[in-house]
């Protein structure tokens, strides 16, 4: 009897976790229906409102990361935007077949399904405009962009030695010194 108690009240309070985040709804004119919950970004370059809808984005556990990663994604258009049917526009270059709702979603938390489509250049446009990597909650798409920056530093790193440094015999010494070693290590009987 303890047990099915035990059973009932556990069930009772993830059924309360399920239910679905009421959103306020933002909007520059009166007449909209209040039943559904839009968020709006105007688009600075072509004046053409994009609604996403907030249900399908804003997750119960990520919340204010996917606010706060959909408001740094929305105030950098130059970069990243979208169009009426939500495929994604990185640098101009519009990338078919990508959807803008799966692409944050995809950051925040890993996908039970495939990847989206363009998610390696969505994270190279997030490394560009330099997303914190604590907003993004998908440890797959962290690596990926921790790698972006590491190749960057690599990069910027080898043109500095090539520009800054002079070449050094030590190395050589040193080298040859542990070849002699290995070798005498090698022919020891014991």
């Amino acid at each position: 009897m303890l047990y099915l108690q035990t059973l009932q009240r556990y069930l009772h309070f993830t059924e309360e976790d399920r239910q679905p985040h009421r959103l306020p709804i933002y909007s520059n004119t009166s007449n909209e229906d209040s039943n559904e919950s839009k968020i709006v970004f105007k688009n600075k370059d072509s004046d053409l409102r994009r609604i996403v809808d907030a249900e399908a984005l804003l997750e119960e556990n990520g919340f204010i990361k996917s606010q706060l990663l959909l408001n740094l994604v929305g105030t950098n258009k130059s970069k990243i935007h979208w169009d009426n049917e939500d495929t994604v526009i990185i640098d101009n270059e519009k990338i078919p077949g990508s959807n803008i709702v799966d692409l944050i979603n995809d950051s925040l938390s890993p996908l039970k399904r495939s990847d989206p489509i363009g998610w390696d250049r969505f994270a190279k446009a997030l490394k560009d405009i330099k997303v914190p990597l604590t907003y993004i909650g998908n440890p797959k798409r962290c690596d990926f962009i921790n790698q972006l920056q590491a190749n960057d530093l690599k990069i910027t790193s080898e043109i500095e030695d090539q520009e800054f440094s002079t070449p050094s015999s030590e190395d050589k010494r040193s080298l040859n010194k542990i070849r002699r070693k290995l070798e005498w290590e090698k022919w020891t009987p014991y």
